[in-house]
């Protein structure tokens, strides 16, 4: 019972299909490792921003601040990373790297011009430093958010197998509910707990400290 309570609890382990991405706004690239979920907003002849998203809250969490930036004239990109919302859940190491060369694809795929403005929230402000320091030509500017800077190991993760175990039966399905108790003012998003479990998040990035998984 106890091995498969985190089968049970933790949303991660269902599968994601083409049911689940009618969920989605947005549309679908189809890129090396599977879909990638994303939204492209605002004029096409304005300035691009791209928007990176944070280890637990895939890029539905910028809705609010991408539209408003696409009113300023702006073009706004944002996406799921591999692994997180409604993109493809590769089997594979999830590594700062495999999310750089996402976004870099990504950019071809799509044919928008470069150099852009780059913006990275906790987990994507590494993505956005590494992306700068591989692609520095592609990069108008860098704006880093709370940014990961150094190894991390996550809540329960720290603790070995009974960690896991823990994270996965109870850490990982409360994030919900005690992410909307952090929001300065939580009226009007009545529906986040719901949209953080139907894109069912899965991803884990090794190079943090936190062990790397295939869904």
């Amino acid at each position: 019972m106890l091995i498969a309570l985190p089968g049970l609890r933790n949303a991660e382990y269902h599968p994601l299909n083409e049911h689940n991405r009618r969920l989605a706004s947005g549309q679908f690239a189809q890129l090396r490792h599977g879909p990638v979920h994303f939204q492209l907003l605002g004029p096409d002849q304005g300035e691009l921003l791209v928007m990176l998203h944070g280890f637990s809250v895939p890029s539905y969490g910028f809705e609010r601040n991408a539209m408003w930036l696409a009113r300023q004239g702006y073009q706004m990109l944002c996406f799921d990373f591999y692994g997180r919302g409604y993109s493809a859940r590769p089997r594979t190491d999830y590594t700062p790297e495999l999310l750089v060369e996402q976004l870099h694809e990504l950019i071809s795929y799509l044919g928008l011009r470069t150099p852009f403005h780059l913006l990275g929230l906790s987990m994507g402000g590494c993505i956005a430093a590494n992306y700068t320091r591989r692609y520095p030509e592609q990069v108008l500017s860098t704006i880093l958010l709370a940014p990961l800077s150094k190894r991390i190991n996550a809540g329960p993760f720290r603790f070995g197998k009974l960690g896991r175990l823990l994270c996965y039966s109870w850490f990982i399905p409360r994030m919900p509910n005690q992410q909307l108790k952090e929001f300065v003012d939580p009226m009007g998003q009545e529906d986040w707990a719901y949209r953080f479990i139907a894109s069912k998040n899965r991803c884990t990035l090794k190079a943090f400290g936190m062990p790397s998984t295939a869904p």
